[in-house]
């Protein structure tokens, strides 16, 4: 399977030109679609997952960040969380898609998230070792990314767990 991972401006830019939208995504058998958007974004370019697409929400981060207040001088946390982790049902939930999807033998995966650095490139780079693929290749046709470990690891737990 081809892995491509993208910002979310090259993804939106994409299914623009392709004229790909809810209506007519599952008419393209061949692709499978991954939408990693961030907890705080009101927007998604699919209005409901697919059997080849899967929309989360989740940020950039290892760990659950809550806001801080200051009282008297001092920093106490709140209950607010400022930027959510991925979490295990998630990893589950995003691995189980990837196993689909190569069971049904798409030829392509076009992963995004905000850059298409971190969140993507680590969904990306799992993508590409679980299906054997060419790692220099994945390399070559995505030089800009830069795995979150998070990610990568949890998926990995997942794999080990569910194998």
């Amino acid at each position: 399977m081809q892995v491509n991972v993208w910002s979310k401006n090259q993804f939106i830019q994409m299914l623009s030109i392709r004229g790909i939208t809810d209506a007519n995504v599952e008419d393209y058998k061949a692709t499978c679609f991954i939408s990693i958007n961030d907890t705080s974004a009101d927007d998604t370019y699919f209005s409901k997952n697919h059997r080849n697409v899967l929309t989360m929400r989740f940020d950039d981060v290892a760990h659950d960040l809550y806001d801080v207040e200051i009282v008297n001088g001092k920093v106490q946390n709140s209950n607010v969380i400022k930027a959510k982790a991925l979490t295990i049902e998630q990893a589950a939930e995003l691995y189980n898609f990837i196993q689909t999807q190569i069971a049904d033998k798409r030829g392509q995966c076009i992963v995004h998230c905000t850059a298409g650095i971190s969140r993507s490139g680590a969904v990306g780079s799992f993508i590409n070792q679980l299906t054997e693929a060419d790692d220099e290749k994945f390399k070559r046709d995505n030089p800009h990314i830069l795995p979150n470990q998070h990610i990568m690891q949890l998926l990995n737990k997942v794999k080990n767990e569910l194998n």
